[in-house]
């Protein structure tokens, strides 16, 4: 294709240039009259930053050509020397030919990771995130906002007597129909195959019931696909943030419970209301019973390892807590861990972890093992304002090397104050501790922002990884994960991996690590050490595919 060209003499003729059309190299003379190349490249780096400069100039000194690369000139070419310029646009042009690619693959990725296929809305994982934000800004329950789950009856009959295409075109009419009679600060999901969410910001109980009564009212005409009218009901389950909860998985778990009692009492909407069972006193009481737990020494962690594709090492373990309870037995993570940051208990429960994953660290050293340890950390964990002098602290005391340390933080960690989490992350990375970007792919993932924060790998979800053989688009991402991750001169983890044929698929698109039940589940460490002696015995056999070891 010809490139296009257009010749400017001045400031206004220059911006509007660039206001009508986009531009992929400017050339700057430098000693124009009236308009010196110093005044276009600021101009050029204000409106067009992606576009790419080059000066050309009669004479040049050397402190000039240095001003002209550091106010952000790609090259400088003296007049006398015009020969080479085809090849210096050639290059350009090129670059912005690949620039451009890339800048598609990675919407074309973020706009799969972070939106469903069917219907195109933002998925879970973006509304869980504004959840998070919407909480994190109003700290102590000092703002209000709600959320809605709506879903949709006898949509799995539908599906099965219409086919799962008209199943899916019922969806996209339905997310249609939902988006028009949502108001236009609401934030619409597709949370799972029949179900949608909403956040309502600001909203208290009489804006929320009069919302959803406007949702309901517009599937009051039944959907027409082709000829066949499809009479779509829903039914709403709505829960107020601070009254039921000050976390979101509580928050949409209590929304979720207000649905059920929609469809239980023959309503289309209900509004949550605490039961006299008292799922949330009894959580209260399991909060309560932690912070002795974490001094009494029910709390243990369990190592599950990681492996580097490449030569089948084990180069690490991610540290996961564990809860022993003398009368409950085991307490899933879920239960504890994500209430913990709710109620203060987040500081000593990862001052255990650190500590107690350190010791394991040190003594994995003196046996000759040299492995990255990994600990998850929160929110409140991360921008904790003693969490550096911990961290020292603790890498002292255990004698564990920094690098020997990485902290997996996700997304909407990093999102909740993204100044602040960067600044604490800078620090880290100088101390030498590893940092990896925790379920990469979902919510807001993006390379453009990650390109610009200080860490060292990227951990790509296990939803993706799970669906990894069975799923092409979720293939294309991954792919494109990895390939862009790789870009950044990032390693790439893939957590979840439950089969050979996703090892295969992994190992074929460049990943560099993989961890999860098909290499080894989470265990004990004395467990582990087993484990890690029967795993080195067979790397040095002949070349295998990686089997599984039971663990």
């Amino acid at each position: 294709m010809e490139p296009s060209w257009l010749r400017v003499q001045d400031e206004a003729a220059l911006r509007n240039a660039f206001a009508s059309a986009t531009w992929d190299v400017v050339l700057i003379d430098h000693a124009m009259p009236g308009f010196d190349g110093s005044a276009a490249l600021a101009i050029v780096r204000e409106v067009a930053p992606q576009a790419i400069p080059i000066v050309v100039s009669g004479s040049i000194g050397e402190e000039l050509a240095v001003d002209a690369i550091r106010h952000g000139a790609s090259d400088y070419i003296l007049k006398d020397r015009l020969l080479r310029l085809p090849a210096a646009i050639r290059r350009e042009l090129t670059q912005a030919d690949a620039q451009r690619a890339r800048i598609a693959v990675e919407q074309r990725m973020q706009d799969m990771a972070s939106h469903d296929a069917v219907t195109g809305l933002p998925n879970r994982a973006v509304l869980e995130e504004a959840i998070a934000r919407g909480v994190a800004l109003a700290p102590g329950g000092a703002g209000r906002f709600a959320i809605v789950l709506l879903e949709l009856e006898r949509f799995v009959a539908i599906r099965n007597a219409f086919g799962h295409a008209v199943g899916d075109d019922v969806l996209r009419l339905v997310g249609r129909r939902l988006a028009a009679a949502c108001p236009p600060a609401a934030l619409l999901a597709n949370t799972g195959t029949q179900e949608f969410g909403l956040l309502l910001p600001q909203a208290g109980e009489a804006e929320a019931q009069a919302i959803c009564a406007e949702l309901c009212a517009a599937f009051d005409e039944p959907l027409v696909l082709g000829s066949v009218p499809i009479l779509v009901e829903p039914a709403l389950g709505i829960s107020l943030y601070p009254e039921h909860g000050r976390h979101g998985s509580l928050l949409l778990r209590n929304a979720s419970l207000a649905l059920q009692d929609a469809r239980a009492l023959g309503r289309s909407c209900a509004t949550y209301t605490a039961r006299r069972n008292g799922s949330e006193s009894d959580e209260l009481i399991l909060l309560g019973e932690l912070r002795s737990a974490i001094e009494s020494e029910q709390l243990f962690l369990e190592y599950q390892p990681v492996v580097a594709l490449a030569d089948q090492r084990v180069v690490g373990a991610e540290a996961l807590v564990r809860w022993e309870h003398p009368r409950r037995g085991r307490v899933p993570p879920g239960n504890f861990v994500p209430q913990s940051e709710n109620c203060g208990l987040i500081h000593p429960l990862t001052h255990f972890v650190l500590r107690t994953a350190l010791g394991w660290s040190a003594a994995q050293r003196r046996a000759g093992r040299r492995l990255t340890t990994a600990v998850n950390f929160s929110t409140r964990s991360l921008l904790d304002a003693q969490i550096l002098t911990t961290i020292r602290a603790e890498l002292a005391a255990a004698e564990v090397p920094a690098a020997e340390l990485e902290i997996e933080i996700t997304e909407s960690t990093l999102m909740a104050d993204p100044r602040r989490a960067r600044a604490v992350l800078e620090e880290l990375r100088a101390l030498g501790v590893r940092l990896a970007i925790d379920d990469f792919g979902t919510g807001y993932s993006s390379f453009a922002y990650l390109r610009d924060l200080p860490v060292h790998k990227v951990k790509i979800d296990r939803a993706f990884v799970a669906r990894l053989t069975s799923s092409a688009r979720d293939a294309v991402i991954v792919h494109a994960i990895i390939d862009l991750a790789h870009t950044l001169g990032l390693t790439v983890a893939a957590e979840g991996v439950e089969d050979q044929a996703s090892i295969d698929l992994l190992a074929a698109s460049g990943c560099d690590l993989v961890q999860g039940y098909h290499i080894g589940r989470p265990m004990g460490a004395a467990r582990f050490d087993a484990w890690r002696g029967e795993w080195d015995a067979r790397a040095t056999a002949p070349a295998r595919a990686l089997d599984a070891l039971p663990s």
